[in-house]
């Protein structure tokens, strides 16, 4: 399991336990940042090697795929709340957002 897995896993069971996010919102923020992995390895990268022009990137193929200005924003959302978790537990220093 990579680094950036193991770090999802943690993410999303701290939004389930510590934050009591509701099964849905959940999911969405899987759903979000499983897009921004298949993102990362598609242009041969970790989550946590990723570049603010590569976030531009990934929105830019998100927004020519018509995907709607809501779903752009919760995906933001998702993508800066897991950056932020992983500089507040000491995981890594970079975020990209």
């Amino acid at each position: 399991m990579s680094n950036s897995t193991r770090y999802l896993n943690e993410y999303f069971t701290y939004l389930r336990v510590e934050r009591g996010l509701a099964d849905n919102s959940l999911q969405s923020y899987q759903r979000d940042l499983q897009k921004l992995t298949a993102f990362a390895t598609e242009i041969g990268k970790e989550l946590l090697t990723l570049e603010r022009a590569d976030l531009v990137d990934c929105l830019a193929e998100m927004k020519d795929r018509g995907e709607s200005e809501a779903t752009i924003a919760r995906f933001i959302s998702a993508a800066k709340g897991f950056y932020k978790y992983v500089q507040r537990e000491g995981l890594s220093k970079h975020d990209p957002t």
